[in-house]
Formats: C-alpha cells, sequence, structure tokens
C-alpha cells in the first residue's frame, strides 16, 4: 500500500478519535472542558468551604455526566441532587419522594446501574448513622467492580466525615478505592469544606481537582502540594462565589462555573455512553422493589404489628428489684412522716431515646484531632452515666442561632491553640466591624471568651465520654419505647454550639432502660421513674 495512502487513513483514524474524545468531554465553565475518561476513572477533589460554590460544580459534573449517559453513585449528604430526576433519567435511593427506599438490598441497585449505565443518587441526609449506610453502598459498589470492572464514578459528598484523617490499623473503603480501585473501573470524586481534616491518602491520590474559596489557614496548607506553590493557594481566599482554581486538566488559570440546568435543591477500561429510555427505567425500579432485606436497615425497624425494634443499653436491674426499691423507698418515708403506706400499683418497662454521637475535633495542633462521645436526649441536654444517670444542662444555649461568619470564625479559633484578633481579621475575609460583631455575640452566648485581645473557645470537654457504651438490638412493646421527638439537624446543630470546629463520624439512636412506677394511696396516683442500669431516680 502507498505511503499517502496509509498517511491518509491514519489521519482518518486520529480525526475519528478526537471527534469521539471531544464528544466525550465535561464541559464545566467557558472554555473549561475535563476529558470524560480522566473523571470516570480517575481520582478528582471538589474543595472549598461552605458557600463557596461547591456543590454547585458537584452538580453541574453531575448534569453533563447524564447528558453522556456516564454511569455513577452520588452519596448526597443534604438530600441536594434530587432534581436531577426531573431531567435525566436516573434512580433515586432514600428520602422523600426516591424512586426506592434505603430497605431494599443496595447491592442489587448496583449490579443494574453499572451493568445498565443508570447513575444513582444515595441520599443519607435522614440516615441517623450516615457513615454506615454510606460505607455499605461503597462496598457493595467496590464488590460488584472486583467482578465487572466496567467504567463507575462515585461521588462523595462531604467527604471529610467518611475519610477522616485517622491513625487506623486497615484502611477505610474510600481508601481502598482510592488506592485499588482505578483497575476494576471505578473513578472517585470527593469534595469536602475542610481538605486539611481528610484523609491523606486519599487526597494524595488526586490527579486533577478544582479548589474553591478557602480562609482557614490548615486547609489552605492542605491544597499547597496539590496546587503546587504556596502563591496560588493563598489567592484562595480571594475567589469569589463560583469561582475555582484547576490542577491537572491542563487548564491553569481560575475560571467560574457554568449555569446549571436544574436548580441547586491494572489496566483502566474504557468508557462508552448510552442512552436509556424512560419506559425501560421505569421497568427496572419496579424490578428493584422486589428484593427488600429482611429487615429495614433504618434504625428502630418496625417488626410485627405493636413492636418495635431498638438499640438498647442493657439492664442491670430487674423490674422485681425495681418493685422492691419502690417499696423500700415508700416505707422508709412513710415511717419517718407518719401515715398510710402508698402500695406500688403498676412497674411498668420504659426505654428512653437517647442520641450517641461520635465526633472528632481539632486539638488546636496541626492536622491532630480527637475523637470522643456525647450523648444527648431528645431535650438536648447532655447525659452523663457515672453511678447514676444524669441530664446536664449545658453551658451553651440550644436555641442559639450562628450565622455563617459565626461558624468561620468559631472553626477558626477551634483550630488554634492560642489566637488573636489580627489573625482573625487576617484569616477571615470579611468586614473588620462584621468580625468585630461576631465576637462580641459570640461572647455574649457563652460560646468565646475574650479576654486581653485574645479569643478562645469555651470548653465543653466535661460532657465528653470516652467510650460508648455497649448495646443490643432487641425488640419491645411500642408503647415502652418513648418517641426521640427530636430532629438529627437539631442535634447536630447544638453538637456543633457545643464542640466548635469539630464534625460528627456518627450519629446512632439508642435507648436507656428505666421503670415507670405508679403509686397509689386511695385515689390519689404517684408515677416516678427510675433507670434499669443503677436503679436512681430520674429527673
Amino acid at each position: 500500500m502507498p505511503i499517502l495512502l496509509l498517511l491518509q487513513q491514519y489521519m482518518i483514524r486520529e480525526t475519528g478519535l478526537t471527534q469521539v474524545r471531544r464528544m466525550m468531554d465535561i464541559n464545566i465553565a467557558n472554555g473549561v472542558d475535563i476529558d470524560a475518561q480522566l473523571v470516570m476513572t480517575g481520582r478528582g477533589c471538589i474543595i472549598g468551604q461552605s458557600g463557596s460554590g461547591k456543590s454547585y460544580l458537584v452538580g453541574v459534573i453531575t448534569e453533563e455526566l447524564c447528558r453522556l449517559n456516564l454511569p455513577f453513585c452520588l452519596i448526597d449528604t443534604e438530600g441536594e441532587y434530587s432534581r436531577l430526576k426531573d431531567a435525566f433519567q436516573i434512580i433515586t435511593v432514600g428520602g422523600s419522594g426516591a424512586d426506592l427506599g434505603l430497605s431494599i438490598d443496595l447491592s442489587e441497585i448496583f449490579k443494574r446501574s453499572i451493568s445498565e449505565g443508570i447513575p444513582v443518587i444515595l441520599n443519607v441526609a435522614d440516615e441517623l448513622d450516615k457513615q454506615k449506610t454510606a460505607e455499605a453502598a461503597l462496598r457493595d459498589i467496590y464488590k460488584i467492580e472486583e467482578e465487572v470492572k466496567k467504567p463507575y464514578l462515585v461521588i462523595i459528598e462531604e467527604a471529610d466525615k467518611f475519610a477522616p484523617q485517622a491513625v487506623r490499623q486497615k484502611p477505610n473503603i474510600i481508601e481502598e478505592m482510592s488506592v485499588r480501585g482505578r483497575k476494576r473501573g471505578i473513578g472517585l470524586v470527593v469534595a469536602t469544606q475542610r481538605p486539611a481534616s481528610i484523609s491523606k491518602n486519599v487526597l494524595a491520590q488526586c490527579s486533577y481537582g478544582f479548589i474553591g474559596k478557602l480562609v482557614i489557614d490548615n486547609d489552605i496548607k492542605a491544597v499547597v502540594t496539590l496546587l503546587g506553590e504556596r502563591g496560588k493557594a493563598e489567592r484562595l481566599a480571594k475567589h469569589r462565589i463560583g469561582e475555582f482554581t484547576s490542577f491537572g486538566i491542563g487548564y491553569e488559570e481560575s475560571f467560574t462555573v457554568k449555569q446549571r440546568t436544574m436548580e441547586h435543591g491494572g489496566s483502566t477500561p474504557p468508557i462508552h455512553g448510552g442512552a436509556m429510555s424512560p419506559v425501560r427505567l421505569e421497568g427496572i425500579i419496579k424490578e428493584l422493589q422486589k428484593f427488600k432485606f429482611g429487615q429495614s436497615k433504618q434504625p428502630n425497624g418496625k417488626t410485627e404489628q405493636g413492636k418495635a425494634k431498638i438499640n438498647v443499653i442493657p439492664a442491670r436491674i430487674s423490674a422485681e428489684e425495681a418493685r422492691s426499691y419502690a417499696i423500700r423507698a415508700e416505707r422508709k418515708k412513710f415511717i419517718l412522716f407518719g401515715g398510710a403506706a402508698e402500695d406500688v400499683d403498676r412497674v411498668s418497662e420504659r426505654f428512653i431515646y437517647i442520641a450517641l454521637v461520635q465526633i472528632r475535633m481539632p486539638t488546636g495542633q496541626k492536622d491532630e484531632f480527637e475523637e470522643r462521645y456525647i450523648m444527648i436526649d431528645s431535650r438536648l441536654r447532655p447525659v452523663r452515666l457515672e453511678r447514676k444517670i444524669s441530664f446536664v444542662h449545658g453551658s451553651v444555649d440550644p436555641k442559639v442561632k450562628m450565622s455563617q461568619i459565626d461558624r468561620e470564625i468559631l472553626s477558626f479559633v477551634a483550630s488554634m491553640k492560642k489566637t488573636n484578633f489580627d489573625s482573625i481579621q487576617r484569616r477571615i475575609d470579611r468586614d473588620p466591624l462584621q468580625i468585630d460583631d461576631s465576637l462580641n455575640r459570640l461572647s455574649s452566648a457563652g460560646l468565646m471568651k475574650l479576654k486581653n485581645g485574645n479569643a478562645s473557645i469555651v470548653t465543653n470537654r466535661k460532657l465528653l465520654i470516652d467510650k460508648a457504651p455497649e448495646y443490643d438490638e432487641e425488640t419491645h412493646d411500642k408503647e415502652s419505647v418513648l418517641k426521640a421527638g427530636i430532629e438529627e439537624r437539631a442535634i447536630r446543630d447544638y453538637v456543633s454550639l457545643l464542640f466548635p470546629g469539630s464534625f460528627i463520624i456518627s450519629l446512632t439512636g439508642v435507648y436507656l432502660p428505666a421503670y415507670e412506677i405508679r403509686l397509689r394511696h386511695g385515689n390519689k396516683v404517684r408515677i416516678f421513674t427510675i433507670d434499669a442500669l443503677y436503679g436512681a431516680r430520674l429527673s
């Protein structure tokens, strides 16, 4: 074959490949495109403080993936991405109005998602233990991809909560994916507000990424190695909302993310897009609805009628011992003061809801955190278990409302051992008068101490416990289970007030065992409660 003909065929072939590659580019801003192969099988990060436009950029990328018919799973921690369903063929799991609930066998969902090329939004916003639910889903994906090895992207919002920087005996599933997922076809994008808090093993694997506004020094230092120079990292504090600096995509300048379509609420396998009809997707969802677990994944899942399955701290005192306690207590009372003794009319089993919260908080040392627990009841009172169950009124009013600047200042001060007003004003990109007003407001609310030009966090460490109490899953009559009467959001907000700069690793609903004792004297009835751990009266 003549050389000229060979060259012509080569040029046609190369031109065709170039056209395919352009069709499979992901456009995120004017003149800023990313190779979809890089996104689907690489490791990337999206970093920016709250309000920087980080989640908005995630939304732009997911819309582009949907247009290209490329599959992904997005771990949605705040229920912000369900609107994608209005414009694209995706499966939503968890949350109100979702196609499927979290009681469905997730492994079956991901088998179809990977094989059929269907995006999945996994909404864990209403889950008490978000980390447990997300890890179970990621392990299912990892196990499936060990067999099929088809390109599949995993996007994780608030990744610092699922893969925090901590010393552990073995890597968690996100670290495992970041290191060993590529040859299985798994791509990974982690989004975080706090790059200083996310596992360095994960961040080190990111070959591309987008960094928005950052003002906290520890976070700026954490991205220096990604951007390659300190000066470029320091300019991040001046970024506007929606403005990002990229690395690893061949575009060196800062850019502003484009408008979204929807409102904001071994070897690497090659990628292939493929459209799907709405009728076919509806059929797949109906098929998946059949794959339910034997019991619900939700805490306190109902079993048979009139029963509830709950996490209970085991009782140490039996109902008979509780009755004897009541008899002794009332007999002693009436011997002292005279009169006829009351009769023990009834001893009823009761279970009191407690939120068991595992938190990670800064110690003041660089990149060092401390993991502790706190228990909070339905009235937002910290709970102590020391010789008796006591409910502590914290030094912080749970009704305190904080602005964004308040949160930024608290988070920054909590990360430092010693901070003065000038340091705060240099790090928080706000008007000095706003910062002064915020500091005075935080001081009046009992959240911060101001003395001799220095600011420090009010410590509530006495409310923490080192080790979580052991509990068992048990089934009890529903009427004996006292309802929580509190939203998870309220618990999270209160913990952020008590321990600024911290974040929640896990939140589990557990129940304290107790006995409600009913005493009768004629027509008069008196009721009080004792705990079933120490036999002390509860207030």
